[in-house]
């Protein structure tokens, strides 16, 4: 199913860094997408039609190719992503900036995933902006069809300012 991260956004820091290690789909060719979620670990996920991305790939064989997204109801971060665990999944690093303060939250981040059933590494440059004034508290990610495999990772770290 899908790997939700709750409680990790919260009034105690207003940027966010998010590693994501090994997010591997349970069926082949498939797109990582991810929502916001809201009120905490008895939340919902929000699936409004308020998200906008940019997500442009590079692979190894010098392809380019992207998605975008404008008032949908996810962010996609992947495409035709490789499911065979030892090619590791998606792995990457996001900025969140102000996730939780009720303004529109945004996000910049890069990573990297396999596939064309194991003949590319790609090189993924993403941004996104949800646009409403909605305080968001955690994170759903999932894969356009199937699951979020076992053994996926997602660390996040709240980062203070220094005035």
């Amino acid at each position: 199913g899908n790997l939700v991260v709750d409680d990790c956004f919260s009034s105690t820091y207003d940027n966010y860094l998010v590693v994501m290690e090994g997010l591997r789909c349970t069926v082949d060719s498939q797109s990582l997408r991810f929502r916001f979620r809201t009120g905490g670990s008895s939340g919902s996920t929000d699936s409004a039609s308020q998200h906008r991305y940019a997500s442009r790939y590079f692979d190894d064989d010098g392809s380019v190719s992207s998605n975008t997204g404008v008032d949908i109801s996810y962010f996609q971060i992947t495409d035709d992503s490789e499911e065979a665990g030892d090619w590791k999944g998606f792995c990457g690093t996001f900025t969140f900036y102000q996730p939780y303060k009720a303004t529109s939250s945004r996000y910049t981040g890069d990573g990297s995933f396999i596939r064309n059933d194991k003949a590319d590494i790609v090189s993924s440059h993403n941004a996104g902006h949800y646009d409403s004034n909605v305080s968001h508290t955690g994170l759903d990610f999932f894969y356009s069809s199937g699951g979020v495999a076992a053994g996926s990772v997602v660390i996040v770290y709240g980062l203070k300012e220094e005035l």
